[in-house]
């Protein structure tokens, strides 16, 4: 297995943890397609005990995996290429059973399980997440 791409990135407490947005690159050397994906799964887990919040969810494969760069200059700032991977976190969705605290970081894996059509096996992408506390008076 490839090592993992990894992302750092905050978002306000009681706000979406929002976008992960990655290059990825399958074993081929070649960008990650639509064709080259079977499924891609995600869970979050609370870094401090390593407790999952979120997941396992199986997320659609053609919703998160583009056959083409999207989002140059846009959402995607790394460079004037663009992502070929891009996946949307609601605060609804992920801390629906636990609200998020400020001052925590939780550690979003994706792993895209690849077809044998660029060499098989499993991608990771980890974005880190730190919740910032938001001050209430």
């Amino acid at each position: 297995m490839p090592a993992p791409i990894l992302i750092r990135s905050t978002f306000w407490e009681g706000s979406d943890p929002g976008w992960t947005l990655a290059q990825v690159v399958g074993k081929d050397g070649e960008l990650l397609v639509l064709v080259d994906t079977d499924t891609v799964d995600v869970n979050v887990y609370d870094t401090e005990d390593n407790s999952l919040v979120y997941g396992p969810v199986v997320v659609s494969k053609a919703a998160v995996i583009f056959d083409t760069l999207q989002y140059a200059g846009t959402l995607w700032t790394e460079d004037d290429l663009g992502c070929n991977f891009a996946h949307y976190l609601e605060d609804a969705d992920v801390f629906a059973t636990t609200e998020a605290e400020g001052g925590k970081v939780y550690r979003v894996e994706y792993m895209i399980h690849c077809t044998s059509t660029n060499g098989s096996g499993d991608i990771p992408v980890v974005n880190l997440l730190t919740c910032r506390a938001m001050v209430q008076t």
